[in-house]
């Protein structure tokens, strides 16, 4: 599956605003095809790389621009895919 070998981190935030960051990275994960059983261990790996642990339970829309921006990237990194586009990562 292609959502398997691509992540991708577009311009704008795609993050659904009215969940919680740990919510919208499980969301994407069984986008990407993550398996339940490795999920958890897939998106605390993520949470952790990208410091994004101690805003686990804060919705989105209540994040500032740069730590939504690296849920973007956490989004496109999950499942270590063999391959990133990103369009303008940095915020600012």
């Amino acid at each position: 599956m292609i959502f398997q070998l691509i992540g991708f981190c577009g311009q704008e935030n795609y993050a659904l605003l009215d969940n919680t960051v740990y919510e919208n990275l499980t969301f994407f994960a069984q986008i990407k095809g993550i398996s339940k059983s490795l999920m958890h261990i897939e998106v605390y790996k993520v949470m952790n790389q990208l410091k994004l642990i101690p805003f686990k339970n804060t919705l989105v829309s209540n994040l500032q621009g740069g730590w939504k921006r690296k849920l973007n990237i956490g989004i496109a990194l999950l499942n270590n895919p063999k391959l990133i586009i990103m369009d303008e990562p940095t915020s600012g």
